[in-house]
């Protein structure tokens, strides 16, 4: 921020046309608002030194306040704004970053304002905007309005399945997340791992999974891609048939069939849920020297496998070495483990860091304060207790540690 600031006070002593001025601003803004390196309150100061700001300086400002730790509503009042000026107009970009800002805040009414918008505007059919609507609908639980919307989509992507089937597990309608599992798959789409997990979540509260005949017609298909034993795998592991699980996988290694992210999210999987760390560790080698780079969600495969087996201390370093900064899921992992285990120093600095990711989720404040009661230290406890209680996003008891 600081070099960018040096390049904001350039532009000012620089005699250069309005229209030169105005871009550079935009892009300055643009950087403030959108790199977690800025600064959002310096993007919005600057954009309200500019007398007419185009769609992008816009769209980055909206954009910016949805990605916020602070949720609010201030992407929606910006766009009221924008509107009422009547210059520029809204594109697909502006309608899906508020749809998205909508969705993040449970803010229905300005939702559905939103959605009037862009009937009128004629952007509904755009891929942005469509997908946009089926997650906000499904994020604010009105998950006949987001099938609607997702039912009236001609050309469906891969975005827009994984959107509407990870809606249904989230309030209970797990037969229907997987019925339309099997439209996807109909429909020649390849899912992801974003839909593979709300796929397995969905089987795993179902227990619709009859793995004798899966596997009677696992085994008739003529050809196995990579697609078909990474669903067998999964659906295996995710009822705690550990041994079956890596059994097909063995079975698919002598295939020669290439695993993916999402058969090794299978295989770690059966591990944790059955103990198997010395396993566990030998496959996540084998992944490495496939050339496989982990995601995030492999790298919380398994940060889960060695808190499982108690081994905190491991899932922490482990974390440590992570070469992509670690999200507040695999933080949070450790910090159950350490909770669990009643490991107080370590569990210090993992709720430190979740706190600095995640202000607002509670289940960090209780987990915490369930720490130091195991410890009998209940002046700390208390503390946390109260923070949570009084909304402070854990600023105090980050700062006196």
């Amino acid at each position: 921020m600081r070099v960018l600031r040096q390049i904001h006070a350039r532009l000012l002593t620089q005699s250069m046309p309005i229209a030169s001025f105005s871009f550079g601003l935009c892009k300055i803004i643009g950087f403030c608002a959108l790199s977690p390196h800025g600064d959002i309150d310096y993007a919005r100061r600057l954009f309200s030194q500019i007398r007419s700001p185009n769609i992008f300086c816009w769209n980055s400002m909206i954009r910016g306040y949805s990605q916020s730790q602070t949720p609010s509503k201030e992407p929606v009042i910006l766009f009221r704004k924008m509107v009422k000026r009547g210059y520029p107009n809204p594109s697909a970009y502006t309608m899906a970053f508020v749809l998205k800002a909508c969705s993040i805040v449970s803010a229905m009414e300005e939702g559905q304002q939103v959605h009037a918008s862009v009937l009128k505007s004629g952007f509904g059919s755009s891929p942005f905007v469509e997908t946009a609507l089926v997650n906000f609908y499904a994020k604010c639980e009105d998950i006949v309005l987001a099938r609607k919307v997702f039912d009236e989509i001609t050309d469906k992507n891969l975005v827009a399945w994984s959107t509407m089937i990870s809606g249904y597990p989230k309030i209970g309608l797990v037969n229907e997340a997987l019925s339309l599992f099997r439209d996807m798959q109909k429909a020649g789409v390849v899912p992801d791992e974003v839909t593979m997990v709300s796929v397995i979540s969905a089987f795993a509260a179902s227990g619709a999974l009859d793995t004798e005949r899966a596997k009677e017609v696992f085994d008739a298909m003529p050809v196995k891609d990579t697609k078909a034993w990474s669903s067998m795998i999964v659906g295996l592991a995710i009822h705690g048939l550990a041994e079956d699980a890596l059994e097909e996988f063995s079975r698919m290694e002598k295939a020669k069939v290439e695993p993916n992210h999402v058969t090794f999210i299978g295989v770690l999987s059966a591990c944790a849920h059955s103990g198997l760390v010395s396993e566990g560790r030998r496959y996540w080698s084998s992944m490495l020297e496939f050339g496989m780079i982990p995601s995030m969600e492999l790298y919380g495969c398994m940060v889960d496998l060695l808190c499982r087996a108690s081994l905190d201390e491991d899932a922490y370093t482990f974390v440590q070495t992570m070469p992509i900064p670690p999200n507040p899921i695999i933080w949070r992992t450790v910090l159950v483990g350490c909770k669990r285990n009643k490991i107080l120093d370590i569990g210090e600095i993992v709720a430190q860091r979740v706190l600095e990711l995640e202000p607002h989720n509670a289940e960090n404040y209780i987990l915490l304060s369930n720490l130091y009661a195991s410890h009998s230290e209940w002046e700390m406890m208390s503390q946390v207790r109260k923070e949570m209680k009084d909304g402070h996003q854990g600023s105090a008891w980050v700062q006196l540690h």
